[in-house]
């Protein structure tokens, strides 16, 4: 199996994990979703949103950067340690993060039929957009993470495997309260 076909595996891990926390919580009203159970705390809907906020953000960052392939660098290996600890430490949530202001507003409520079908979409692009890259760039720093430093396609697969789990953590505390 070659590069591309395992990250879009890797891709398909990912909605299949997604699928699943959307099935979970189907159950639920938007209104118990769009709920603020814990004072100050982002709702069920505003997790899921800035996570698939997250993503398509990334993805048009991706489209730009490697628009430009000669001016992207190689992953270093300070960046790749980072990486490996600051997942690590995110998975024992010792590491809390501000989220950047563009990935964490919302609207006042949120849908989660139509977040579903957006995030559905968003795949099916990222999808696409592994395929249309080149072989040479997928192991190029293609995205600037703002904690890790420039990652790979890989690299950013798996954030986005790490940063959704940390957010069901959440999700799952939240809907204990419901």
């Amino acid at each position: 199996m070659n590069n591309k076909e395992n990250l879009k595996n890797y891709l398909l891990l990912l909605e299949s994990k997604r699928e699943t926390i959307f099935n979970y919580l189907n159950k639920y009203s938007d209104a118990e979703l769009n709920n603020e159970y814990i004072l100050n705390k982002w709702n069920i809907n505003q997790n899921l949103y800035h996570l698939w906020l997250a993503e398509v953000s990334t993805e048009k960052y991706i489209k730009k950067k490697t628009s430009y392939p000669e001016f992207l660098k190689n992953v270093t290996f300070f960046t790749r340690f980072n990486h490996f600890f600051t997942k690590n430490l995110q998975r024992l949530d010792i590491l809390k993060f501000k989220a950047p202001e563009i990935i964490s507003k919302f609207p006042d409520e949120i849908n989660i039929n139509e977040l579903n079908n957006n995030w559905i979409k968003s795949r099916e692009s990222f999808l696409s957009l592994i395929d249309d890259l080149d072989d040479g760039i997928i192991e190029k720093g293609i995205f600037n993470h703002l904690v890790i430093g420039r990652i790979n396609l890989r690299m950013t697969l798996d954030f986005f495997d790490f940063h959704f789990n940390h957010h069901v953590k959440k999700i799952n505390k939240i809907s204990i309260l419901i």
